[in-house]
Formats: structure tokens, C-alpha cells, sequence
């Protein structure tokens, strides 16, 4: 048998007292005093970069090589247009090709 203690009941556990609130007016005056303001959350609304598509949507994962998403993505960045758009359009000209 074991020689550790055996925990039979709870009856010794006591809830500990809770440490006081720590208040943010010394944060905030440390921070004014250093030149910061406080902003409103409120006022920050992230702007939506996708543009909203009548056609039903997939999410598609593929294993492709470092240099071909690389390319992938600058083409992407540079056309300024999103990876969804960019993918239509490899789609296109595959389609295009195989028309031929």
C-alpha cells in the first residue's frame, strides 16, 4: 500500500479571499503622462475586403510547391484582386487551353 495520505473528504479546503480590484486610473494617468490616448473601439470598424458573389462557394485546400503559391499569391496582390478571383481566373484560362 501506499504510504501518501488518502483525501477522503473536502471538509479542509477553504476558499481563499479574493485579492481588491486593481482600478485603471493609475494605468491611464501613466499612459496620458506619456503621451498616449485612449482610443474608441467603437470608432474602429474593420472594413470588409471581399466582395459578396451570386454563385455557390467551396472551400478548397490543396498541397501545392513554395514557388507556386508564391507566384499565385504576388499575381493576386499585384492584380489587387482576391485568391478566390485569381483562382477563377487560372480557371479560365485552363478552360481557354483545353478549348483548343
Amino acid at each position: 500500500m501506499s504510504s501518501e495520505p488518502v483525501l477522503d473528504t473536502l471538509d479542509d479546503f477553504r476558499p481563499v479571499a479574493r485579492p481588491a480590484r486593481i482600478t485603471n486610473e493609475p494605468v491611464h494617468a501613466v499612459a496620458a503622462a506619456h503621451g498616449f490616448q485612449e482610443r474608441d473601439a467603437a470608432a474602429f470598424i474593420p472594413r470588409k475586403r471581399h466582395r459578396p458573389v451570386d454563385t455557390p462557394m467551396t472551400s478548397f485546400t490543396a498541397r501545392v510547391a513554395v514557388a507556386d503559391a508564391n507566384f499565385f499569391v504576388d499575381y493576386a496582390i499585384e492584380k489587387r484582386i482576391s485568391y478566390r478571383e485569381a483562382f477563377s481566373e487560372m480557371v479560365a484560362l485552363l478552360q481557354q487551353a483545353r478549348a483548343k
